[in-house]
């Protein structure tokens, strides 16, 4: 998903630009694992990992994110992608939790003015 985040700036953004007025400058992705069910004889889908994807895909001043909730960080061949790109933030998610943890790109984090940052701690914690 991140590659497809980039590959929208990069390749897809330049030709858009050239057929509609304004189009979003970044691709926003939320990803989350969890269960899902079917509904409507496979015309949709319902589950808690939609509606907490659709809901971090919304946070402010980043363009990819993740639950941490079901994803292994520390083991195996992605365990260096995770230490150098990816940060674990607590964040309050809209009707989800007060305390969730998300992780997030190094770099987006890093680039946040005081405003966005400011999200990105948990209440109480200064």
């Amino acid at each position: 998903m991140l590659s497809i985040c980039r590959k929208y700036q990069k390749h897809f953004l330049p030709t858009l630009k050239e057929r509609i007025v304004e189009p979003p400058p970044y691709l926003r992705c939320g990803l989350a694992r969890g269960t899902v069910f079917s509904v409507g004889e496979g015309q949709d889908y319902v589950g808690s990992c939609i509606n907490m994807a659709a809901r971090i895909q919304k946070l402010p001043g980043i363009s990819f994110c993740f639950n941490r909730r079901g994803f292994e960080l520390e083991k195996g061949s992605p365990a260096k992608f995770f230490t150098d790109t990816i940060v674990v933030r607590p964040v309050i998610i809209r009707g989800i939790g007060e305390h969730e943890l998300v992780c997030v790109l190094r770099a987006e984090v890093a680039a946040l003015g005081s405003k966005e940052q400011k999200f990105y701690k948990v209440p109480g914690s200064g």
